[in-house]
Protein backbone atom coordinates (compact mmCIF):
# COMPACT_ATOMS: atom_id res chain seq x y z
CA UNK A 1 0.00 0.00 0.00
CA UNK A 2 1.53 3.34 -0.64
CA UNK A 3 0.83 6.06 1.22
CA UNK A 4 2.14 9.68 1.19
CA UNK A 5 2.28 12.75 3.25
CA UNK A 6 2.52 15.72 1.60
CA UNK A 7 2.75 19.24 3.57
CA UNK A 8 0.69 22.18 2.07
CA UNK A 9 1.11 25.87 2.48
CA UNK A 10 -2.79 26.26 3.41
CA UNK A 11 -4.43 26.79 6.43
CA UNK A 12 -7.81 26.06 8.17
CA UNK A 13 -9.62 29.17 8.25
CA UNK A 14 -10.36 29.42 11.92
CA UNK A 15 -11.70 32.60 13.95
CA UNK A 16 -8.75 34.98 14.15
CA UNK A 17 -8.69 38.52 15.72
CA UNK A 18 -8.48 41.45 12.78
CA UNK A 19 -4.76 41.59 11.56
CA UNK A 20 -3.85 38.27 13.13
CA UNK A 21 -2.65 36.12 10.54
CA UNK A 22 -4.19 32.49 9.87
CA UNK A 23 -2.92 29.59 12.01
CA UNK A 24 -2.72 25.50 11.67
CA UNK A 25 -1.12 25.08 8.29
CA UNK A 26 -2.52 21.92 6.88
CA UNK A 27 -0.79 18.22 5.79
CA UNK A 28 -2.46 16.06 3.12
CA UNK A 29 -2.89 12.27 3.84
CA UNK A 30 -2.73 10.05 0.43
CA UNK A 31 -4.09 6.89 0.43
CA UNK A 32 -3.47 5.42 -2.85
CA UNK A 33 -4.94 1.78 -2.10
CA UNK A 34 -8.63 3.07 -1.10
CA UNK A 35 -8.18 5.90 -3.36
CA UNK A 36 -8.39 9.07 -0.78
CA UNK A 37 -7.19 12.07 0.71
CA UNK A 38 -8.14 14.54 3.36
CA UNK A 39 -6.53 17.36 5.12
CA UNK A 40 -5.64 17.80 8.85
CA UNK A 41 -3.57 20.56 10.97
CA UNK A 42 0.14 19.73 10.52
CA UNK A 43 1.06 19.47 14.27
CA UNK A 44 -1.36 16.25 14.54
CA UNK A 45 0.61 12.62 14.25
CA UNK A 46 -1.96 10.36 12.35
CA UNK A 47 -1.84 6.74 12.95
CA UNK A 48 -3.32 3.43 11.69
CA UNK A 49 -3.89 2.35 15.06
CA UNK A 50 -7.52 2.94 16.45
CA UNK A 51 -7.33 2.68 20.20
CA UNK A 52 -9.79 0.84 22.20
CA UNK A 53 -12.00 3.23 24.47
CA UNK A 54 -14.81 2.03 27.28
CA UNK A 55 -17.30 2.17 24.22
CA UNK A 56 -15.16 2.26 21.37
CA UNK A 57 -13.71 -0.81 20.33
CA UNK A 58 -10.37 -1.02 17.76
CA UNK A 59 -13.10 -1.81 14.78
CA UNK A 60 -13.20 0.18 11.52
CA UNK A 61 -16.31 1.44 12.22
CA UNK A 62 -18.65 2.54 15.36
CA UNK A 63 -20.95 -0.47 15.01
CA UNK A 64 -19.65 -2.80 12.45
CA UNK A 65 -21.04 -6.14 12.65
CA UNK A 66 -18.81 -8.92 13.96
CA UNK A 67 -18.12 -12.30 14.74
CA UNK A 68 -18.38 -15.00 17.46
CA UNK A 69 -15.09 -13.41 18.43
CA UNK A 70 -15.96 -9.43 18.36
CA UNK A 71 -13.80 -9.43 15.21
CA UNK A 72 -14.68 -7.46 12.01
CA UNK A 73 -13.45 -7.83 8.40
CA UNK A 74 -13.50 -4.40 7.55
CA UNK A 75 -10.07 -2.36 8.23
CA UNK A 76 -9.38 0.54 10.48
CA UNK A 77 -7.02 2.90 7.47
CA UNK A 78 -6.31 6.19 9.83
CA UNK A 79 -7.13 7.69 13.03
CA UNK A 80 -6.99 11.81 12.97
CA UNK A 81 -6.04 12.30 16.79
CA UNK A 82 -7.36 16.01 17.47
CA UNK A 83 -7.24 15.93 21.16
CA UNK A 84 -6.77 13.30 24.15
CA UNK A 85 -6.67 14.34 27.55
CA UNK A 86 -5.89 11.75 30.86
CA UNK A 87 -5.86 12.46 34.40
CA UNK A 88 -6.22 10.90 37.83
CA UNK A 89 -7.77 14.09 39.93
CA UNK A 90 -9.02 16.53 37.47
CA UNK A 91 -11.77 16.66 34.88
CA UNK A 92 -12.09 14.81 32.33
CA UNK A 93 -10.47 11.63 34.01
CA UNK A 94 -10.20 10.97 30.36
CA UNK A 95 -10.95 12.19 26.72
CA UNK A 96 -10.50 12.03 23.44
CA UNK A 97 -11.75 13.51 20.38
CA UNK A 98 -10.27 12.13 17.12
CA UNK A 99 -11.37 11.64 13.19
CA UNK A 100 -11.77 8.01 12.21
CA UNK A 101 -11.66 6.37 8.45
CA UNK A 102 -12.13 2.88 7.81
CA UNK A 103 -13.30 0.19 5.06
CA UNK A 104 -14.99 -2.87 3.96
CA UNK A 105 -15.83 -5.03 1.31
CA UNK A 106 -17.44 -7.77 2.62
CA UNK A 107 -20.78 -8.44 1.09
CA UNK A 108 -22.81 -7.81 4.81
CA UNK A 109 -21.04 -4.66 5.70
CA UNK A 110 -21.90 -2.96 2.20
CA UNK A 111 -25.05 -4.05 2.23
CA UNK A 112 -25.51 -2.41 5.70
CA UNK A 113 -23.33 0.18 5.35
CA UNK A 114 -25.93 2.81 5.02
CA UNK A 115 -28.92 1.15 7.31
CA UNK A 116 -28.87 2.71 10.90
CA UNK A 117 -26.42 0.19 13.53
CA UNK A 118 -28.18 -2.50 15.43
CA UNK A 119 -28.98 -0.94 18.65
CA UNK A 120 -29.22 2.37 17.64
CA UNK A 121 -32.54 2.07 14.98
CA UNK A 122 -33.64 5.68 16.10
CA UNK A 123 -30.56 7.35 15.40
CA UNK A 124 -30.52 10.34 13.66
CA UNK A 125 -29.39 9.70 9.23
CA UNK A 126 -29.40 12.69 6.89
CA UNK A 127 -27.94 13.37 3.66
CA UNK A 128 -24.59 15.45 3.45
CA UNK A 129 -22.17 17.01 0.88
CA UNK A 130 -18.51 16.63 0.91
CA UNK A 131 -16.67 17.87 -2.07
CA UNK A 132 -19.86 17.31 -4.02
CA UNK A 133 -20.09 13.69 -3.05
CA UNK A 134 -23.19 12.39 -1.25
CA UNK A 135 -22.64 10.76 2.14
CA UNK A 136 -25.01 9.34 4.56
CA UNK A 137 -24.88 10.83 8.08
CA UNK A 138 -25.76 8.68 11.14
CA UNK A 139 -25.15 10.18 14.37
CA UNK A 140 -25.38 8.16 17.89
CA UNK A 141 -23.88 8.19 21.18
CA UNK A 142 -23.55 5.66 24.58
CA UNK A 143 -23.26 5.91 28.05
CA UNK A 144 -22.96 3.83 31.05
CA UNK A 145 -20.57 3.96 33.83
CA UNK A 146 -19.57 7.38 33.64
CA UNK A 147 -18.06 6.97 30.51
CA UNK A 148 -19.62 8.31 27.26
CA UNK A 149 -19.01 7.83 23.31
CA UNK A 150 -20.43 10.52 20.72
CA UNK A 151 -20.07 9.74 17.01
CA UNK A 152 -21.24 11.33 13.85
CA UNK A 153 -20.28 8.63 11.36
CA UNK A 154 -20.42 10.04 7.36
CA UNK A 155 -20.90 6.86 5.39
CA UNK A 156 -20.89 5.78 1.77
CA UNK A 157 -19.98 3.08 -0.55
CA UNK A 158 -17.24 3.70 -3.31
CA UNK A 159 -15.94 1.21 -5.43
CA UNK A 160 -17.92 -1.62 -4.15
CA UNK A 161 -16.93 -1.11 -0.49
CA UNK A 162 -18.25 0.90 1.98
CA UNK A 163 -16.10 3.74 3.92
CA UNK A 164 -17.06 5.65 6.95
CA UNK A 165 -15.73 8.66 8.21
CA UNK A 166 -16.39 9.35 11.58
CA UNK A 167 -16.58 12.42 13.97
CA UNK A 168 -15.74 10.46 17.44
CA UNK A 169 -15.77 12.37 21.25
CA UNK A 170 -15.72 9.31 24.12
CA UNK A 171 -14.55 10.05 27.57
CA UNK A 172 -15.66 9.61 31.52
CA UNK A 173 -18.04 11.99 32.91
CA UNK A 174 -16.71 11.79 36.22
CA UNK A 175 -16.20 14.74 38.40
CA UNK A 176 -14.81 15.57 41.69
CA UNK A 177 -16.24 17.52 44.11
CA UNK A 178 -15.16 20.20 45.32
CA UNK A 179 -13.94 20.76 41.18
CA UNK A 180 -10.00 20.99 40.63
CA UNK A 181 -8.29 23.90 39.02
CA UNK A 182 -7.12 21.92 36.39
CA UNK A 183 -10.56 20.77 35.39
CA UNK A 184 -10.78 21.00 31.17
CA UNK A 185 -14.21 23.48 30.33
CA UNK A 186 -16.50 21.01 28.53
CA UNK A 187 -16.84 24.23 26.15
CA UNK A 188 -13.64 23.62 25.55
CA UNK A 189 -13.80 19.56 25.14
CA UNK A 190 -17.05 20.45 22.39
CA UNK A 191 -14.47 22.48 20.65
CA UNK A 192 -12.41 20.02 19.95
CA UNK A 193 -15.00 17.92 18.70
CA UNK A 194 -16.67 19.97 16.67
CA UNK A 195 -13.12 21.34 15.02
CA UNK A 196 -13.06 17.76 13.74
CA UNK A 197 -15.51 18.63 11.01
CA UNK A 198 -13.33 20.84 9.40
CA UNK A 199 -11.46 17.91 8.42
CA UNK A 200 -14.17 15.66 7.87
CA UNK A 201 -14.94 18.48 4.64
CA UNK A 202 -11.42 18.24 2.98
CA UNK A 203 -12.22 14.15 2.29
CA UNK A 204 -12.20 13.40 -1.27
CA UNK A 205 -11.84 10.54 -3.45
CA UNK A 206 -9.17 10.34 -5.83
CA UNK A 207 -10.39 7.37 -7.90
Amino acid sequence: MAIAVILLGIFFLLPKKQNEPPVNPLAVYVNEEYGFEIQYPKNITPTSDFGTFYHLPALWRSGALTDENGQSNGKPIISIPVFYAESNDSYPRYFSAQLRIGASADPKDVATCLENDQGYTTEPKSDTTINGVDFKKFEFSDAAMMQYLKVASYRIIHNGACFAIEQIETGSHYRDDPPSAKDIPDAQLNAYFESIGDIVKTFRFTK
